[in-house]
């Protein structure tokens, strides 16, 4: 008697415990519970921590200017892509620093420039140049954006225009002595490849230079006026032009 009501409170305190405890509920295949040892992880985690600090060493800043080289490597392995020398409109003539030092054998005219020109200075420029067979020459991208420079110039040109006889070179602007821009500079003999750092002890090529804000067409008329070293060069370049234009308007309906 006294060992049935033992059992019986046993049981009834049993199930007073759990009465109020949620029964647990596992998906249809499930395993059942899985206890997690939290604190065994988190320490688990501090000793492969405490491991790898240990085998890790701090490097000390890289110098930028030591891998100046290295960068203007890579930006002309960039601009020397056949994809984004036409995304540029970039001219086969003139070539980008790279494997292949610039060369301009070809060019009589260099208009150097800055993207940061009003717009419809910077169009005139480029549309003076094109008809004039001059070689634009800016001396870096627009905020170092390949993309941001080739918004700049489609924007300057007009919508479905594309940009082309223009380069993007600064050892031409430390070449010439070029700070402010406008500045016109017409040839009388080929531009070689400069061999010295930033072409800065290479000799110039006979030349006749001017700068201000007035069109390309009006700069070469001056050079021609003046009789110097370049004013053939500029002559022919306007007796060419003329033609051109006679050309067009007889081709005309």
């Amino acid at each position: 008697m006294l060992r049935a009501l033992m059992i019986g409170l046993l049981f009834s305190g049993a199930s007073a415990c759990h009465a109020d405890e949620p029964l647990p509920w596992f998906a249809p295949g499930a395993t059942g519970s899985i206890g997690v040892d939290v604190p065994g992880l988190m320490d688990r985690a501090t000793k492969d921590a405490e491991a790898l600090k240990d085998s890790l060493t701090t490097a000390a800043p890289q110098d930028l200017g030591a891998l100046a080289d290295s960068l203007k490597a890579i930006e002309g392995h960039a601009m020397n892509d056949p994809r984004l020398r036409e995304l540029l409109g970039i001219t086969s003539d003139a070539q980008i620093e790279g494997d292949d030092k610039p060369g301009y054998g070809a060019a009589r005219v260099l208009v150097f420039a800055s993207l940061a020109m009003p717009g419809p200075s910077l169009r005139q420029v480029l549309l003076d140049a094109d008809r004039l067979h001059a070689v634009v020459v800016f001396r870096g991208f627009l905020e170092n954006s390949v993309f941001k420079t080739g918004d700049a110039l489609r924007a300057a040109l007009g919508e479905g225009a594309t940009p082309k006889g223009f380069a993007i070179d600064p050892t031409l602007f430390s070449r010439f002595h070029v700070s402010a821009v406008p500045v016109y500079v017409v040839l009388s003999e080929p531009l070689a490849t400069c061999e010295t750092e930033d072409c800065l002890q290479d000799p110039l090529p006979a030349h006749d230079r001017l700068s201000g804000n007035i069109p390309l067409e009006t700069a070469l008329n001056l050079v021609a006026a003046g009789q110097g070293e370049a004013a053939s060069t500029a002559a022919a370049l306007l007796t060419e032009a003329a033609q051109d234009k006679t050309t067009v308007a007889g081709a005309a309906p």
